[in-house]
């Protein structure tokens, strides 16, 4: 009996640890309730921001003037459908930006959620964010 609750622990703490592993350490996940304010990180880290979109209205979150001596984009942005079980279309998307931290220094980051067709018109929403690069 003892060897087995050795062997669970061993599995279980197997099982956490690979679970661990899943984790990107290099990256630094923000949503749009963490936003409008500051943010410390590490050159070489990757910043994530998952923001609620609506593309299939043409909405979808810009990054307003990047500063490229301080971030470079990591690939595409990427837009995730929320579980839609009744095949709707139209449904809320998660939109993911990804940003890397290139140099050392300190910018504003401002998203902004638009039409990017419709010119001479406000952004629907607005977000900032204050980052300190080490």
């Amino acid at each position: 009996m003892r060897n087995m609750r050795i062997f669970a622990w061993v599995g279980i703490l197997l099982v956490v640890g690979l679970l661990a592993g899943c984790t990107n350490k290099d990256e630094v996940r923000l949503t749009a309730d963490q936003l409008n304010g500051i943010l410390g990180m590490r050159t070489g880290e990757t910043l994530v921001i998952e923001l609620p979109a609506n593309p299939s209205a043409g909405y979808a979150w810009e990054v307003d003037d990047l500063d490229t001596a301080l971030f470079e984009p990591v690939g595409e942005t990427e837009f995730v459908q929320e579980k839609n079980d009744e095949g709707l279309v139209g449904v809320p998307e998660t939109q993911i930006i990804r940003l890397k931290a290139i140099a050392s220094g300190k910018t504003t980051l401002k998203l902004i959620y638009l039409r990017s067709f419709e010119q001479g018109v406000d952004p629907l929403d607005t977000k900032w964010l204050d980052v300190d690069i080490k």
